[in-house]
């Protein structure tokens, strides 16, 4: 979804998405998630991730992008 993205706004003459991964402190544990900036608007992944699938956040993020300026 990241490439897909990248590509899209490549083809509108967008400026490449600024991914934020941002953490939330649940328990004992991290969750994380990502907001990405793109074309004046801001989204933000469904879900909150364990830290070694912080790219399933971003590629949720990427995702929600696409299908929405799309």
């Amino acid at each position: 979804w990241q490439r897909k993205l990248d590509e899209y706004c490549m083809a509108q003459c967008f400026a490449h998405p600024l991914y934020s991964i941002i953490s939330d402190r649940r328990g004992g544990r991290t969750a994380w998630s990502c907001t990405l900036s793109v074309a004046g608007e801001t989204f933000a992944a469904r879900h909150w991730y364990g830290g070694q699938y912080v790219q399933n956040a971003k590629e949720d993020a990427a995702e929600l992008a696409l299908q929405s300026l799309n």
